[in-house]
């Protein structure tokens, strides 16, 4: 996003400086100004103030026009009044909005230029004319480089970062179950996807937004990002003999389970359309966990089935074959605990999905 935000600038910049060479602009550098404090990071937001802040610099033109017809080439008031004006102008142009900002500098111009040479009611004229280009520039270049801000960028993110963490759980459980020895992982993809959403996410958040029914929520996908990193490294660190077949078995199903509501989600956060009407189906619940209830991991019984008749485990409600849990290393225990912490992370990444798509009737 600040890759972007530079790169929108620069462009927009270029081009205000080209215009200003070309036509001679007297001042050119105000309309450059003008493309520097105007712009923003959405197309409406620079519009909205861009509205702003012609409006106050035309009533700073207007005022300033009057005070350099009236006073002339007489430069000792200018030097009087002119810390007065900047007091004012720095102290309530940052509390009321950029149009009283617009407006006062537009002041403070006039009476600084107004002391180092004869002026006369024409700069403001100038002023008003540069800081029109400029704005137009901005919004011209606001509409034609990412208009809507980081809200197509934080669907991409978070998606990615969805992906990332359904791999690194399976790579995770992957090496508990081979037993292999402790190591430092190399989770650089996930710690670059993790930047990349939390970027995204605050620059959303300094936008105007409003709510939009159906998106995932945001926060808990980077939260459960930092779990998956910090649980993946601790596992990882430790080393632990090869799982029997039953402790496999069991938890190569949970991970199998909790990748695919992941993945789910990711394509959910990919989506940047509206969900779709009460009782059509949730999408992002059309896995393999769309017609059993809670998705895998996420409550009792998500790994009952035929596979695990014989027993049952008390913390997680769950059927599994009848056996000595004493046999299992910690890091299994420690590596099912994870992913349980996670299947609850996914589902609070997609209730508000479910919410806003509520689930068909049950069939009888």
């Amino acid at each position: 996003m600040y890759f972007q935000n530079a790169v929108r600038i620069a462009l927009a910049l270029g081009a205000a400086r080209t215009l200003a060479g070309v036509e001679s602009l007297p001042h050119g550098f105000w309309a450059m100004l003008a493309v520097l404090s105007l712009t923003r990071t959405t197309a409406a937001q620079t519009k909205a103030t861009v509205r702003l802040a012609l409006a106050g610099t035309l009533l700073g033109a207007l005022l300033a026009a009057g005070v350099l017809a009236l006073v002339g080439g007489r430069t000792t008031v200018y030097a009087v009044v002119l810390p007065l004006v900047m007091v004012v102008a720095f102290r309530v142009g940052p509390v009321r909005g950029v149009g009283w900002a617009q407006g006062m500098f537009t002041l403070v111009v006039s009476f600084v230029f107004a002391q180092l040479a004869p002026v006369t009611w024409r700069l403001a004229e100038v002023r008003i004319m540069d800081v029109i280009i400029g704005s137009m520039i901005g919004v011209v270049f606001g509409l034609l480089a990412w208009p809507r801000g980081a809200q197509a960028e934080l669907h991409r993110a978070v998606a990615l970062l969805l992906r990332r963490e359904a791999e690194t759980v399976e790579r995770t459980t992957a090496a508990v179950v081979a037993g292999e020895p402790g190591a430092t992982p190399d989770d650089r993809e996930l710690q670059r996807a993790l930047s990349l959403a939390e970027s995204a996410y605050a620059q959303r958040q300094s936008e105007p937004r409003a709510p939009v029914a159906g998106a995932p929520d945001w926060q808990a996908a980077m939260m459960t990002g930092h779990h998956v990193l910090w649980g993946s490294r601790r596992l990882l660190a430790r080393s632990g003999p090869v799982l029997d077949p039953v402790h496999r078995d069991r938890l190569g199903g949970r991970t199998a389970a909790l990748a695919a509501d992941m993945f789910a989600a990711s394509e959910r956060a990919a989506a940047q359309i509206p969900p779709p009407p009460a009782g059509s189906g949730d999408p992002a619940r059309s896995g393999p966990s769309a017609d059993s209830g809670p998705s895998a991991g996420s409550g009792p019984s998500a790994d009952s089935g035929p596979s695990a008749p014989d027993g049952e485990d008390a913390a997680a409600g769950e059927v599994y074959p009848d056996t000595a849990e004493s046999a299992a290393p910690s890091r299994y225990f420690g590596a099912l605990a994870w992913l349980e912490s996670l299947a609850v992370d996914v589902e609070r990444v997609l209730a508000p999905c479910r919410a806003a798509a509520p689930d068909p009737a049950p069939r009888t």
